[in-house]
């Protein structure tokens, strides 16, 4: 599934709980996470160490696999189905990432204390 594909805002809202705008504003907060965490970017990272090409290509991606996941509750064979990957793909995905996010909005809430 490409997020960029969705063409409203509440299609984006149904999909993740996040309109679009709260969406991009929360990806350059994970995105300066996986930076700070891993010292590179996530697109260095495929770039340099990864063979095949991945399901989640970019920050952008995994974001919004993870939200989709929150807010949809699939089994993850049915995950696995939506993002075109198995059902422990999806599993070992949406562990990293979701980590990554709960580390991003901590960060951000300590930011704003």
């Amino acid at each position: 599934m490409d997020y960029r594909t969705i063409s409203t805002d509440r299609q984006f809202k149904d999909a993740t709980g996040y309109n679009r705008s709260s969406f991009e504003k929360l990806l350059f907060d994970f995105t300066s996470t996986y930076f700070d965490l891993n010292g590179q970017s996530y697109e260095d990272y495929i770039e340099e160490n990864v063979q095949q090409e991945p399901k989640l290509k970019t920050l952008g991606d995994a974001l919004f696999f993870v939200l989709f996941q929150m807010k949809n509750d699939l089994i993850f064979g049915s995950l696995g189905v939506v993002f075109d990957m198995s059902p422990a793909s999806a599993l070992n995905n949406f562990k990293y990432f979701s980590e990554l996010l709960a580390q991003t909005l901590e960060k951000k809430s300590n930011a704003e204390a």
